[in-house]
């Protein structure tokens, strides 16, 4: 999913959390993930390291809920710039989920987790975002840790 200066939208769409283990929640089930999640941590980074975005040390904040049948819906703050998304969500691995976006099918995002208690951190390195505002998306890294409402 892309991440631009109008939509940091939906690669944190699984924002989640379930009793675990210290290793993380195994057989992890959508039912598992069914709330509504805030962003604690929202850090959208270069893969070079030299630049990042860090939605909530701004003042942003980005909430999630997910449903039982596996859908998700989001909104995103940004500066007063609110952006709403949604899409599916599917279980791809123990502590792995593909978001697929709801206005374009394939736009896929593949994401790592590992849920805690009543929270979630999220990683990917699957993700865009433009970095020189000349509206082309670059790559991006996303670290994100969500805490169940």
């Amino acid at each position: 999913m892309r991440f631009n200066n109008r939509m940091l939208a939906v690669a944190l769409a699984l924002s989640v959390g379930v009793a675990c283990s210290d290793n993380g929640a195994d057989n992890v089930t959508i039912a598992d993930l069914v709330g509504t999640w805030d962003a604690t941590t929202f850090i959208i980074s270069n893969p070079n390291g030299v630049q990042s975005v860090d939605l909530v040390g701004m003042g942003g904040s980005f909430t999630l809920t997910v449903m039982a049948n596996g859908s998700f819906t989001g909104q995103q703050d940004l500066l007063g710039q609110v952006d709403n998304f949604g899409g599916t969500i599917v279980l791809t691995g123990n502590h792995t989920m593909t978001l697929v976006d709801a206005v374009d099918p394939t736009d896929e995002t593949d994401l790592t987790f590992t849920l805690t208690g009543n929270q979630m951190a999220l990683t990917s390195s699957d993700i865009t975002f433009d970095w020189d505002g000349d509206t082309i998306d670059e790559p991006a890294d996303l670290e994100a840790v969500l805490q169940r409402q």
